[in-house]
């Protein structure tokens, strides 16, 4: 984990239950299903950080960590689209972004895959609440020819017993009361790190058997996060985004 996930509520949504005051976005965003790592752009989906004036900010930013001191072509970057929490305060790569540059990611669910390389099942979790936050990590990357690009990291932690079953990670998922002190960088993160782990090893999740149209990272709708069914059946591709941009300005 993490390797697809979905906002499958609209906008206002998410910011009256995340409790966003500030939107900073620089195109459209709607209801993305089949949300799949990406460093490129005009694949960005919604962070929630905190602004200067201390306000929840929501923002747009692409899913791959881009460190701000990187200085090689984006495809030598490693596989930075999550974070283990185990390694987060001993590896470089992430540290200044724990001490400084903490996010929200919202969600309403993620899936994992199971079976053989060519035949997998993908599985999708969900809690009760229809949208939560997995605790994430972002950066601003300034690259050579002047683009400011935006980008989040998901962390990681064990799975819990049940999701073990499909997976060895999962994400970690912040509590409501977490909120407010995971975004602040005055705070110190390591205990709300060891209080979620602690938390997520007895979180209640729902996980069921998923349309494996949603393997295909081109596809996007809301089939992928339906049930799995048997028999062949056909789906009309719908486009990712109304509009696409790779420059914040």
């Amino acid at each position: 984990m993490c390797g697809r996930y979905s906002i499958a509520l609209g906008f206002v949504e998410v910011c009256d239950k995340l409790g966003v005051e500030v939107v900073d976005f620089f195109r459209d965003w709607r209801p993305t299903y089949n949300i799949t790592p990406n460093f490129r752009g005009g694949t960005e989906q919604p962070i929630i950080v905190r602004s200067e004036a201390g306000s929840r900010e929501a923002r747009l930013a692409r899913w791959w960590f881009i460190p701000e001191d990187w200085s090689q072509p984006f495809e030598k970057l490693p596989s930075s689209f999550n974070a283990r929490v185990e390694d987060l305060h001993r590896r470089p790569f992430f540290r200044t972004a724990l001490r400084s540059k903490r996010c929200m990611v919202p969600a309403s669910g993620w899936r994992e895959f199971k079976g053989e390389r060519r035949n997998k099942q993908a599985y999708h979790f969900r809690l009760a609440d229809p949208l939560f936050a997995f605790a994430g990590l972002w950066s601003t990357y300034h690259s050579p020819v002047g683009e400011v690009i935006d980008s989040y990291s998901i962390i990681t932690t064990d799975s819990s017993a049940g999701a073990a079953e499909i997976h060895d990670r999962m994400p970690l998922i912040l509590s409501p009361d977490h909120y407010g002190a995971w975004l602040d960088s005055a705070l110190d993160s390591s205990p709300i790190l060891t209080e979620e782990i602690a938390r997520s090893q007895t979180r209640k999740l729902d996980y069921y058997p998923s349309n494996p149209i949603g393997n295909n990272g081109r596809f996007e709708g809301p089939e992928v996060i339906q049930p799995a069914t048997s028999g062949p059946r056909k789906y009309e591709q719908l486009s990712l985004f109304d509009s696409a941009s790779s420059e914040r300005r």
